[in-house]
């Protein structure tokens, strides 16, 4: 309807299909909106956002690791291990650690929050025959 009356307004003739195929997209991407809508509407339903009122930096637990313990180091996930900590948090609110990487040697600090804890796993060799 818009079109027909700002065309008529300048004088331009619109053919009809142009107008229907306007009209048909605009409809589809309404549609599609109202799904994209509903489903947001749906999963937060079912799975409700933590409310994060009231938490601070000092409400998030802080990482630290004792010496000697392996971890995994950045995004690259290198391995290391922790040679020292700080024995309070810095002004961040994270504790500081020196670690010696595994490939390199090199010994770099490294916050709290840049690292994770490898766990220690242990194999099991089930070695039975079933003759």
């Amino acid at each position: 309807m818009h079109i027909q009356k700002a065309s008529a307004a300048q004088g331009v003739r619109v053919f009809p299909s142009v107008i229907e195929e306007t009209r048909n997209r605009m409809h589809a991407l309404c549609a599609g909106v109202r799904r994209d809508l509903e489903i947001t509407a749906r999963k937060n339903e079912v799975l409700p956002l933590r409310r994060q009122e009231g938490k601070t930096v000092a409400d998030v637990p802080k990482k630290r690791f004792s010496v000697g313990r392996r971890v995994l180091v950045g995004m690259g996930m290198r391995p290391a291990v922790v040679k020292s900590f700080d024995d309070k948090p810095s002004v961040m609110g994270e504790y500081g650690h020196v670690v010696v990487f595994d490939d390199s040697r090199e010994e770099r600090r490294v916050m709290g929050c840049d690292m994770q804890a490898v766990r220690n796993s242990i194999k099991i060799c089930a070695c039975t025959d079933l003759r």
